[in-house]
């Protein structure tokens, strides 16, 4: 009796000790080989240096189309300022930005388990099920892949969802003035870590209050109060934030491609594989850019399709598993309904939110937990556990691959010294060369770079325009030129793969008051400077 109630005890504060040393772990192998980054984050450390040139908050300076000896402020509305926002504070400390995302995800990571933690056991969750899921989120690919390459908002999404939901249900039963706070932190919570995370909220905040409006046939002080303080906090983002943006935020209409019955179905097969990451490791076999085997997403989805079949059918069959967590089942299937309703809503006002699991992970978390707890549970056949720890063991396997798995490209020469990030657009000499000139020419000289990735290795002052060469058109280009010139030289960035090509050639031409055919070329060996100094 003694050991049955000791075990309990241990299994949990083995998850906590897993929930800190797991992260700790990633982040020391991330210290040791700084990571990558994509460009949505690279364009928020972008918005982050011009806030410290003087740049209204998350403004981006960025060179006037009309003159580019000037700057103009631009406000983004694709990303939230979260995503920058704790790496760039570190920074403030002297830590190179590499080190400070690092160390950010990796606090990230630390919540996001926790977070966990205490979601699972308000929903009655048995300790070996806390353990088993810690264990799966630290060996996660959503979880080893920012210390590899960071992504942005998603290490901040998948943080603050567990206790979005987690406050979510404590609303209802909460007083007047709790629920209040609750309600409008959630809010600001969600739309720190993600602009999605709003959708979480949502349902979290919907699904916890009609939970309890079920079983008490009544509505609460906290459900008001909860309301109150999420409708003040959207109120007061609509007037800070969402109604100063030049570029629309996929809350707006008619922004992205049209809507197809590929999204409909996307819809019900995301959340199911989500938390296993099934679309991302079809997507690097079918889709990788090197070895391009499926070309659209349909086929993807056909080969998405058994697997989240197998993993609604085993659910269903093996329900009695989940029958001692009634408050489990029910805000999970509560908030599935009312997130894929809102994904529905918006893929049908044309919302330019691309098919990728990353947007509907928090809802593939829940149903990962539904899988922990038939795992771990007395009901199902031992054969249908078994086949469950193998899906779960080879996810895991998936997930520390992400991590440890490093092509010939992502070498240590790879990490830049100043930012101590890994550089893979263009070589370190192109790296050194722009540092030299900027060293040189400061803020008199204008660089035009593929990536938004690489303004990182300049300092904060440096004047950048950042082209996303490789998925800009070059009609775009022409549509867009720049006029004026520059006080100092200006240097345009290509890569070699696109040297010589009619991309690179309307990228030059774009800046209309630059004689075409005196570009001065210096090519290294993944890319190609091309410079003009003004007379």
């Amino acid at each position: 009796m003694n050991a049955q109630t000791r075990l309990p005890l241990n299994a949990t504060r083995l998850a906590v000790i897993l929930a800190i040393a797991g992260p700790l772990v990633w982040t020391i192998y991330g210290l040791l080989l700084p990571p990558g980054m994509f460009s949505d984050p690279g364009y928020g450390f972008m918005t982050w240096n011009s806030l410290l040139q003087g740049a209204p908050f998350d403004h981006l300076l960025e060179p006037d189309p009309a003159n580019i000896a000037r700057d103009v402020a631009i406000s983004y509305g694709w990303w939230s300022a979260g995503q920058y926002l704790l790496p760039a504070l570190i920074t403030v400390t002297g830590l190179r930005l590499g080190t400070a995302i690092v160390i950010a995800v990796g606090l990230c990571l630390v919540i996001e388990l926790l977070g966990w933690l205490r979601l699972l056991r308000y929903f009655n969750f048995s300790p070996s099920a806390c353990l088993l899921m810690v264990a799966l989120i630290v060996m996660a690919r959503y979880s080893t892949l920012n210390f590899r390459n960071y992504i942005g908002g998603e290490p901040w999404i998948t943080a603050a969802a567990p206790w979005i939901m987690l406050w979510a249900c404590r609303i209802p039963s909460a007083s007047l003035v709790r629920s209040f706070v609750l309600g409008a932190l959630t809010v600001f919570v969600a739309f720190l870590a993600k602009l999605s995370g709003l959708i979480v909220a949502g349902a979290a905040l919907v699904a916890g209050s009609l939970i309890v409006l079920f079983n008490l046939r009544r509505i609460t002080s906290g459900m008001i109060g909860g309301a109150i303080g999420a409708g003040a906090a959207l109120v007061f983002l609509q007037i800070a934030w969402f109604s100063h943006q030049t570029i629309h935020h996929y809350a707006y209409e008619g922004t992205g491609n049209a809507f197809t019955p590929v999204h409909a179905l996307y819809i019900f097969l995301a959340p199911l594989t989500a938390g296993l990451s099934v679309h991302e490791l079809l997507a690097y076999i079918f889709q990788h850019p090197s070895r391009r085997i499926l070309e659209t997403n349909v086929l993807i989805l056909t080969c998405i399709l058994p697997v989240a079949a197998a993993i609604a059918g085993f659910l269903v069959y093996n329900r009695r598993s989940l029958l001692p967590l009634p408050k489990f089942v029910s805000f999970a299937a509560v908030f599935l309904v009312i997130f894929s309703g809102m994904m529905l809503f918006l893929y049908l006002r044309n919302a330019p939110i691309p098919i990728e699991e990353r947007h509907y992970r928090p809802s593939g978390m829940l149903v990962l937990a539904a899988l922990v707890a038939v795992a771990v549970g007395d009901y199902a056949p031992r054969l249908a556990r078994a086949a469950v720890f193998s899906v779960l063991a080879f996810a895991s396997l998936y997930g520390l691959a992400s991590l440890l798995y490093r092509p010939a490209g992502e070498t240590s020469a790879r990490v830049d010294a100043y930012s101590r990030t890994r550089i893979d657009i263009i070589d370190p000499q192109s790296v050194r060369a722009l540092q030299d000139a900027f060293a040189a020419h400061g803020r008199n000289a204008l660089f035009v770079l593929p990536s938004s990735t690489i303004a990182v290795v300049l300092p904060p002052n440096a004047r950048i325009k950042a082209t996303d060469l490789d998925y800009t058109s070059e009609a775009e280009f022409v549509r867009s030129p720049y006029a004026g010139k520059t006080a100092g030289p200006i240097y345009v960035v290509v890569q070699n793969s696109l040297v010589g090509s009619g991309k690179q050639e309307a990228l030059l031409r774009s800046f209309t008051a630059y004689d075409p055919k005196a570009w001065q070329a210096r090519r290294f060996a993944e890319a190609t400077i091309f410079e003009q100094t003004r007379p």
